[in-house]
């Protein structure tokens, strides 16, 4: 083995070669942009969480190095799909990354047979239900259960769901002996199709249809000749039954139109000119202004632009 004693040159080249090497290892340890600072996966997660509620994320591959934000995490979703979100870094060097995200679907709850029971008793009285099969599973209705007679005989009735999912079943009842006579119908006014708020009702619009007894109030209208002339003041869904108070008369003024104002007095009637500041029907009460002195007055609507005061 040769043995070398160390040179004062060899010293030097060490020196010279630990230097770099030193200074290398101070920036890497105290500047922590370059040593370990990025942007945590785990921050653009939570963020997109906040925006989107619960939602499956796509995983971001370990290997992307964002630079930490300095501003704010922007999260929206880019496509009208919502199965991808765009996370934008607002600072002024920023970045931005879409990543697939997917709605966690809520747990399916199977419907119990008992509540629709329940809810057909409470509608047709003290009838005898021929259950429904254990094999037929529908989901959990968040909404009220509808029940009605789809035919005249009164020996089925259906059950209806709206929400979450739809569904319908067709359940037959009977009657007990003592019972045996089915309730008496009375006939109600049904929209044939959809009738929109503001638009007079006409023939065409309603129809008659026979419901149990019970079942049509005080409110609902049992006559073709009532609702025709008059304007929904809703819509009114097809098959819907139609009470007095989804009606109005129809709109002889509307706001902004110039009227008639006839005032009387001790027997004595003067006409003068006005504007509606809102809409009114046969004898219901609205607000005018005249024109020359901005006084509004309450007045009661008689016909087509003429108002009344008395």
């Amino acid at each position: 083995m040769n043995i070398y004693p160390v040179t004062k040159q060899n010293s030097k080249l060490e020196d010279k070669l630990s230097r770099p090497l030193l200074w290398l290892f101070f920036l890497l340890c105290f500047n922590p942009t370059i040593a370990s600072e990025i942007q945590h996966h785990d921050e653009i997660h939570s963020a997109i969480k906040e925006f989107a509620g619960d939602v499956t994320i796509q995983e971001i591959d370990p290997r992307l190095r964002l630079e930490p934000c300095t501003g704010n995490l922007s999260v929206r979703y880019p496509f009208s799909t919502e199965t991808t979100v765009e996370v934008k870094c607002t600072a002024d060097k920023g970045w931005k990354i879409f990543l697939t995200v997917e709605k966690v679907k809520p747990p399916f709850i199977p419907q119990n047979h008992n509540e629709i029971y329940d809810q057909i008793l409470r509608f047709a009285g003290d009838v005898h239900i021929e259950k429904i099969s254990p094999h037929l599973i529908y989901e959990k209705c968040s909404s009220a259960i509808r029940i009605s007679y789809p035919f005249n005989d009164q020996k089925t009735v259906k059950a209806e769901c709206f929400q979450p999912s739809q569904w319908e079943v067709f359940i037959p009842i009977s009657y007990p002996e003592k019972n045996s006579v089915p309730i008496p119908l009375a006939m109600g006014v049904i929209a044939t199709r959809t009738l929109l708020r503001g638009i007079p009702i006409i023939a065409s619009d309603i129809e008659l249809k026979a419901f149990p007894d019970n079942r049509l109030k005080s409110g609902h209208v049992k006559s073709l000749k009532y609702p025709i002339g008059m304007e929904p003041s809703q819509t009114i869904s097809k098959g819907a039954l139609i009470s007095i108070n989804m009606l109005r008369p129809p709109v002889l003024v509307r706001k902004g139109d110039a009227v008639s104002i006839i005032f009387e007095r001790n027997g004595i009637s003067v006409t003068n000119e006005g504007v509606a500041l809102e809409n009114g029907g046969l004898r219901e009460k609205i607000k005018i202004q005249l024109p020359d002195t901005k006084k509004i007055l309450t007045a009661t609507v008689q016909s087509a632009g003429v108002v009344k005061i008395p």
